[in-house]
């Protein structure tokens, strides 16, 4: 999700991502670092629990993409090309939403989603908010924990969502 300039790439497998940056507040440590900036560890299984798999059906197809919880509630942050093919006018009306289990990270729960906001298409801010509703007896969902301030130049930085995938 976060990129900082120099790390942009272009070319045919380039991508470029117009949301806003993303950083964990804890940043990892480099391991030829001999002194990290920030002294916490990122630990990625309870940064992995806070990612979500988004599969939606659209004109044209099925898409998949990333997001990760902003709320404990299910709100979602996204890319609209996640759920928005870039000929249709409309975000897709069929979107599931892949949640780690609670029994275990590799698992996958699905729950049903709704668009909550959709930048206009056509727009350059690439940008989506989905909502999706706990069962009943499931715990609360896990937020993001994001960075505050700015990553300084050279400041290490976490990118995590799930690339293309064939996760079913």
């Amino acid at each position: 999700w976060a990129r900082t300039p120099a790390a942009t790439a272009t070319g045919p497998n380039s991508v470029t991502a117009s949301a806003p940056a993303v950083t964990p507040a804890v940043a990892p440590a480099i391991a030829d670092d001999p002194a990290p900036r920030d002294p916490s560890p990122f630990h990625l299984a309870d940064v992995r629990k806070s990612v979500v798999f988004i599969r939606t059906t659209m004109e044209g197809g099925t898409g998949t993409g990333s997001g990760f919880f902003v709320s404990k509630d299910g709100l979602i942050a996204t890319n609209r090309h996640v759920i928005q093919s870039h000929n249709a006018a409309a975000p897709s009306t069929d979107i599931h939403v892949g949640v780690s289990s609670i029994a275990d990270p590799d698992v996958l729960e699905y729950f049903k989603a709704q668009v909550a906001y959709c930048s206009p298409h056509g727009e350059a801010l690439d940008f989506a908010l989905l909502k999706i509703a706990a069962k009943p007896g499931y715990p609360t969902f896990r937020p993001l924990q994001l960075a505050s301030a700015k990553p300084a130049l050279g400041d290490p930085v976490a990118c995590i969502g799930f690339p293309y995938s064939t996760v079913d």
